[in-house]
């Protein structure tokens, strides 16, 4: 369990930070309402360009930690199916699985 703590923990400080995508909003807001010179409008394209890269390189990084994060579920909490086929897994359990079922139909109408 320690190791799905750590890999979330990893995970919480990838995450894009909203502040990062908000001054890039209100930069180019700003500028809008501005009249600029070429030298005003080549820096606002570089800083434009600095963060989109950014940007795309702490999504790539924050995918992959989600990714690993996903694996280590997995790898923590195995499914066997194998019980889902046998007969003897619902046995003397009909009144859980008929509520189940109905349950079912209720939600799917």
């Amino acid at each position: 369990m320690d190791a799905i703590i750590k890999d979330y923990d990893k995970l919480a400080k990838k995450q894009l930070k909203l502040a990062e995508i908000d001054a890039l909003i209100r930069l180019l807001n700003d500028a809008k309402t501005v009249t600029l010179d070429t030298s005003a409008i080549t820096h606002l394209s570089n800083t434009v360009k600095q963060s989109t890269q950014q940007i795309s390189d702490n999504q790539k990084e924050f995918h992959a930690a989600l990714t690993k994060y996903g694996k280590a579920i997995d790898k923590k909490f195995k499914q066997d199916l194998t019980i889902a086929s046998n007969p003897e897994a619902f046995a003397g359990k009909d009144v859980y699985l008929d509520k189940t079922v109905a349950l079912h139909f209720i939600r799917q109408g």
